[in-house]
């Protein structure tokens, strides 16, 4: 499957995610001053942001197939 340009395996696992170290996060911090991005939103505040976008579990469970089925066809 490919999604914007990456390869992707459907049966893959997503990766754990991972605590950022004290020097990669300086190394962010050093590159959004060098770009001038206003928006610095930490990944520890997007996780979950989306946690009450579907009434139940089943719902985003049929959600996702629905993408799935979908993306399956244009291939």
């Amino acid at each position: 499957m490919v999604s914007g340009g990456l390869k992707m395996s459907a049966a893959a696992p997503a990766p754990p995610y991972q605590q950022q170290t004290e020097d990669a996060a300086a190394k962010l911090r050093r590159l959004i001053a060098e770009q001038g991005v206003a928006n610095t939103a930490t990944a520890e505040r997007l996780l979950g942001a989306g946690r009450d976008l579907f009434a139940s579990d089943a719902e985003f469970e049929q959600f996702l197939a629905t993408v799935k089925s979908t993306r399956a066809e244009k291939e």
